[in-house]
Formats: C-alpha cells, sequence, structure tokens
C-alpha cells in the first residue's frame, strides 16, 4: 500500500467510579461524590504507518484531572508487556476535569485516590488498546487549525493593588486556536478518527457530581454531528487560563453551571467538526516517539522536581509536545511558533502531573499559580524562575532528536 497512508484503530471505556469516592480540583470538598452529571470515559487511538515498520504510536485521552508520574510509568510498562509498543511512543492524556477521581497522588489536599479505582483504570486502558489494535484499518491523516470566537476561555491573573489576583484579566494572554488531527478512509473520506486540541482549565464545575466538564461535551457533540467518529481531547497549556463564567460586570468569577459547559461544549465541538470537514491536505506517516526527563530549579537551594517531555511524530510536519505539568499559555505559543511551517500541538497535562509550569515573568508577578499552588503539590518551595529556560531549552533539544 502507498506510503501516505496510516492504519489506525481506536477503542474506548467507560471510567466513571462509584458514587462516593473523592473528587480532585478543588480544595473546599469534604465528602465523596454524590452523582453522575455525565459519565467518564477514555479513548484510544492506535496509529501506525501502513505497510511500513514504522510505530506504532498509541494515545489515550483520559476524563481525569491528571496522572501523576508513578500510575504514568505503570501504564506505559502495562502496554509495553502486552503489546510490545515502546513507552516514549505511548502518550497518556488528561483533560483535567475537576470532577473526577483522585489520580494524582502528588495533589496533596484535594482529596485521596483509590487503589481499586487505579487498578480497574489499568485494566480498562489494557482493554480499550487491545480493542483499538484489533480494529485498525487504512487511514490518510488532515490536519486543520482556526479559532473559538466568543470568549469562552480567560485568562485568570488579574494585577489588583499591586498583587495578581484570580479574576478575570480580558487582557491577560490565553489561546484561543483549534487543532485538529483526523483521520479519514482513503475512499470515502468520512472521518473516521479526531484529536482535537484546545487551551481551558477543564474547572467548570465543582460540587459532588462526577462529570467530565467542557471536553467532555465537546467530544459528545462531535461523536453526534460525524457519525462514526472517535474523538478525543488534548488539554492545550491552560494554567492561567479558565472559563469565562463571571457575574454581571465581569470583574469576578462565578460558580459554573450545567448549561455552561453544554454551551462551552457544543461550540467548541462544532468547531472541530467544521475544521475536520474543511480539511484537506494529507499528510504522510512518519511516526516516532522521544522522551526527556527535565530537572526543574526550585527557589529552595539543592531542590528541583522532574518533569517528563515527550515528542510524539505522526508525521515530519505534525508533532505532539506533551508535557508533564501544568504549563501556563506562554508555552503553548512558545512550542506553535518553535518551527514555522509545522503543526507543533502543545499537550499539557499528559503522562506525569508535577505541578504548575509558570514562567519567569509569573514567578516575579506571584499568585496562585507560582507560590499559592506549591503546597497542593508538596513541593518545598516555588520554582526558581530559571526553570521557564530549562523547559524551553529541553524542548528545543527534544524538538532535534532524530
Amino acid at each position: 500500500m502507498d506510503n501516505k497512508f496510516f492504519s489506525v484503530g481506536t477503542g474506548r471505556a467507560v471510567i466513571t467510579p462509584p458514587l462516593g469516592i473523592d473528587l480532585a480540583g478543588f480544595a473546599d470538598r469534604d465528602h465523596g461524590a454524590e452523582s453522575v452529571l455525565d459519565e467518564l470515559e477514555l479513548r484510544v487511538f492506535w496509529i501506525e504507518a501502513e505497510g511500513e515498520r514504522g510505530g506504532p504510536a498509541c494515545i489515550i485521552c483520559f476524563d481525569l484531572i491528571g496522572i501523576d508520574a508513578a500510575l504514568g510509568k505503570q501504564m506505559r510498562d502495562d502496554l509495553a508487556a502486552a503489546f510490545g509498543i515502546q513507552p516514549a511512543a505511548v502518550l497518556l492524556a488528561a483533560s483535567h476535569t475537576h470532577c473526577g477521581p483522585q489520580t494524582l497522588e502528588n495533589l496533596i489536599g484535594t482529596g485521596r485516590s483509590s487503589p481499586a479505582y487505579i487498578a480497574d483504570l489499568r485494566q480498562w486502558c489494557l482493554n480499550a488498546v487491545a480493542a483499538a489494535r484489533e480494529n485498525r484499518r487504512p487511514a490518510v491523516m488532515k490536519v486543520g487549525q482556526g479559532v473559538l470566537e466568543g470568549g469562552y476561555a480567560i485568562n485568570r491573573r488579574l494585577l489588583v493593588n499591586g498583587q495578581i489576583t484570580m479574576a478575570p484579566n480580558p487582557a491577560g494572554i490565553r489561546d484561543d486556536q483549534v487543532t485538529t488531527i483526523s483521520f479519514h478512509d482513503p475512499q470515502s473520506d468520512q472521518a473516521l478518527a479526531v484529536l482535537f486540541n484546545f487551551a481551558c482549565h477543564a474547572s467548570t464545575m465543582s460540587g459532588y457530581a462526577i462529570s467530565g466538564d467542557y471536553p467532555a461535551a465537546a467530544r459528545r457533540h462531535i461523536e453526534k454531528v460525524l457519525p462514526g467518529v472517535t474523538a478525543g481531547f488534548l488539554q492545550g497549556c491552560c494554567g492561567d487560563i479558565r472559563a469565562n463564567c463571571t457575574y454581571i460586570g465581569n470583574k469576578r468569577f462565578r460558580k459554573g453551571q450545567v448549561e455552561d459547559i453544554r454551551i462551552f461544549g457544543a461550540a467548541l465541538g462544532e468547531k472541530v467538526a467544521g475544521l475536520v470537514r474543511s480539511a484537506s491536505a494529507s499528510f504522510p506517516p512518519a511516526i516516532g516517539g522521544w522522551t526527556k526527563e527535565v530537572r526543574l530549579p526550585l527557589e529552595k537551594e539543592g531542590e528541583h522536581a522532574l518533569l517528563l517531555l515527550q515528542r510524539l511524530d505522526l508525521s515530519e510536519k505534525v508533532t505532539l509536545i506533551a508535557l508533564g505539568g501544568e504549563p501556563v499559555a506562554d508555552y503553548g505559543y512558545f512550542i506553535k511558533w518553535l518551527r514555522p511551517g509545522t503543526y507543533a500541538v502543545p499537550v499539557g497535562y499528559a503522562n506525569g502531573v508535577v505541578a504548575y509550569l509558570p514562567t519567569a515573568r509569573l514567578l516575579v508577578e506571584g499568585g496562585y499559580e507560582t507560590h499559592t499552588s506549591v503546597r497542593f503539590f508538596g513541593l518545598p518551595s516555588p520554582f526558581h524562575p530559571s526553570l521557564e529556560t530549562a523547559i524551553q531549552q529541553s524542548i528545543r533539544a527534544i524538538m532535534q532528536e532524530s
């Protein structure tokens, strides 16, 4: 078969935890889940080069707050043992919903993880990957990019009386770009699978109802309007961006409502569907994966945190750069602008979430993302401003791997 074709299979599983389980993301919860607003799910994308020896790659998208480094390693080891896939070619991408079970052992004070649920999650993963590997079929890959207009996301860092507060900042940096990577039947051009990337915290909802927030609502919309498609969400660099839910006057945030995630999800889903329908040029496969462990310096002398950085190539001009943390929007722009003429897609909350990843500028400004959040991740101090250089240099280095 012509070398422009991929071989792509998809799998899925419901990963909704039992009621009563601790939910992650907000420190003010004092008991477990009371209800299910919508089912949590995972989507698997098994990607090979048709008729070639390159690959495979496996991308798994979860309706979860994130995965810690230890669990990420266990899952990649599970897949290596079961399917022989290289760990560097496995991308574990969480949506960062704040209404799912606690799956980050290093996240303190926002619920306890359940060993029984973690065991189930690992098995659900294996089953879905096995299904994806079994049902793969030839496909061509296309890429689409556009902007989600309407102000659904907003920067949440506002300078008030010399201090950074968590409040709407319309002038603050954010990234409204939507990127789609879709796989189509070579003969009919019907879309079979789509990965979509957008940058906004999935923290619209709080309370005690289990929900995948707006990313899950978007996925459901896509799979409804594009029959036969399997859709997976890739969260972007959104450490300082959240849903634009405000009181009248736009001066303070309010708690999100069910209608907020439905409207947000439908708008994003419709944008994705439009990009998939209009995508034209296809990209031949060139599959490869690389990982790099980055030492991030802390203010406390001699201390550091470890960040797992991953590059996953699908084609010579289509690359995913995944960071194991909560990167702010600046890093997304750095990745996108690093290699002009290509599609470099930034993915946050991937593989093993270590902490918020601010820039040197944000560390000087202060605020939740730079200082307050540190205690929730069990770090002995905030990061040293040189972490920005360390991250950028590591991204440049991994982009040069071959």
